[in-house]
């Protein structure tokens, strides 16, 4: 797992869920999953989060795992089960093309939806092994291009109408 950007995804969805008007309740549950998204990653082969470009077939199906495994990693420990539900579920897509279920919109919690959107800006703008990084213009196109497909269609929009705010502690 990458702490920074866990933080990074953490503070974006909050600031999505307090934008979207969460409870309380909500946004501890929100920041909480958000922040272990990606923890069935330290399951996986070192090796593979850190690899330089693409990932072949078999990695790429052991990467779409670690949403389940960090999910079954923290119903063992007695979290709470919508915490693991938005870890679970935060690599779905609303038109159903995500993993590790292929759930649709209908299906994928709200928190896991917040996630996911803060996951994939976050991405968007880091420099990974396996590609560069994003200017901020640059990745909000993605999202744009993405809303209603990949990202809840609201969502994208509140973001989308946000961003100058992303960088505040607004």
């Amino acid at each position: 797992m990458q702490p920074d950007h866990s933080r990074s995804v953490a503070r974006l969805a909050l600031k999505l869920g307090r934008w979207w008007g969460l409870s309380d309740p909500e946004l501890n549950r929100l920041v909480q999953g958000a922040a272990l998204h990606d923890l069935g990653k330290e399951d996986l082969p070192p090796g593979l989060l850190a690899k330089p470009g693409p990932l072949n077939e078999q990695e790429v199906a052991l990467m779409r795992t670690h949403p389940a495994r960090g999910a079954a990693r923290l119903l063992r420990r007695g979290a709470d089960p919508e915490v693991a539900r938005v870890v679970l579920c935060h690599h779905e897509s609303v038109d159903g093309r995500g993993y590790p279920a292929g759930r649709d919109r209908s299906d994928i919690p709200m928190l896991a939806r917040m996630t996911s959107l803060a996951d994939a800006f976050d991405a968007l703008v880091a420099e990974r092994a396996y590609k560069p990084s994003l200017s901020v213009r640059e990745a909000l196109g993605v999202i744009r291009a993405e809303r209603g497909r990949r990202f809840d269609r609201r969502l994208a929009d509140l973001l989308l109408s946000r961003a100058p705010l992303l960088f505040t502690n607004s």
